[in-house]
C-alpha cells in the first residue's frame, strides 16, 4: 500500500518520517499492532504487605484500650457476662484505630486476629492483675476471710449434694465416685480454694484471648467493608 503526505498528498519515501516535498512530519498509527492485556490490580492492591502489622503503633494503641477493657473484664466488675460482649467490641476497635492511624491499603483476618490477641493478652493481664489484688484485699486488707470461706463452703456443700447422686449413673465403677469424693475434699482445704480461684481466673483469660481474636478478625472485616 502506498504512502502519501496528509498535506500535499505527495509520495513519502518509506526510510524518513518526513515529506520530502513539503516536509510535514508524519506520524503514523498503525492499527496491527494490538495491546497486550491489561492487568488490573484489585482495590487491596499489595496483598503481599497485607499481613504484615506495624507493631509500634498497634501495641500503643492496644494497651491503651487494654486498661478500660481489663476493668471491665475482671472478675470485680459488675457487668457479668457482658464483659465478653465488651471483649469483642475492645478488640474490634483496636483493630479499627490502628487501620484509621497506619491507613493500609488492606488488612487481612490473620492480622486482625494477631492485633486482636495482643489486645487480648494486654486485656487479660490487666484483669488478672486487677482480680488478684481484690481478691488479696479482700481476704487480708478488709479481714472478709470469713466470709469469702463461708460462701466458698456453701458452694461445695451444694456442688456435692448435686453431684455425688449423679456420679454412679454416668458411671458405675467405684472408682470414679471415690475420685469424685476426693475432688471435694480437696476442694474443701485452702489449697483447694486457692487453686479453682486461679483455675477460674485462667479460663477467665483463655477466654479473653480467643474473644480478642475473634474481635479482631471482625474489626479486620468491618474496616475493609467501610474502605470500600
Amino acid at each position: 500500500m502506498e504512502k502519501i503526505c496528509h498535506r500535499c498528498q505527495g509520495e513519502l519515501n518509506t526510510e524518513g518520517n518526513y515529506c520530502p516535498a513539503c516536509g510535514l512530519p508524519q506520524i503514523l498509527f498503525s492499527s496491527d499492532e494490538t495491546p497486550g492485556p491489561v492487568s488490573l490490580q484489585p482495590w487491596h492492591q499489595g496483598d503481599s504487605d497485607a499481613g504484615e502489622v506495624a507493631w509500634r503503633p498497634a501495641m500503643r494503641i492496644a494497651l491503651f484500650t487494654a486498661i478500660p477493657a481489663g476493668i471491665a473484664c475482671s472478675m470485680v466488675s459488675p457487668i457479668g457476662f457482658f464483659k465478653l460482649i465488651w471483649m469483642l467490641l475492645a478488640a474490634a476497635s483496636v483493630v479499627a484505630l490502628y487501620v484509621r492511624r497506619v491507613q493500609p491499603p488492606w488488612i487481612t483476618a490473620g492480622a486482625g486476629a494477631r492485633i486482636g490477641l495482643v489486645s487480648g493478652i494486654f486485656t487479660a493481664w490487666i484483669a488478672f492483675l486487677i482480680s488478684s489484688i481484690a481478691f488479696f484485699t479482700q481476704r487480708f486488707v478488709f479481714g472478709n476471710g470469713a466470709v469469702i470461706d463461708s460462701d466458698w463452703k456453701t458452694f461445695v456443700d451444694s456442688y456435692q449434694k448435686q453431684i455425688l447422686p449423679v456420679i454412679p449413673q454416668m458411671n458405675p465403677d467405684p472408682a470414679a465416685l471415690t475420685g469424685v469424693k476426693d475432688f471435694i475434699t480437696w476442694m474443701q482445704q485452702p489449697n483447694g480454694q486457692a487453686g479453682m480461684a486461679l483455675l477460674e481466673l485462667t479460663i477467665l483469660c483463655t477466654t479473653l484471648l480467643l474473644l480478642s481474636m475473634l474481635g479482631g478478625v471482625i474489626g479486620a472485616r468491618l474496616s475493609a467493608r467501610a474502605r470500600r
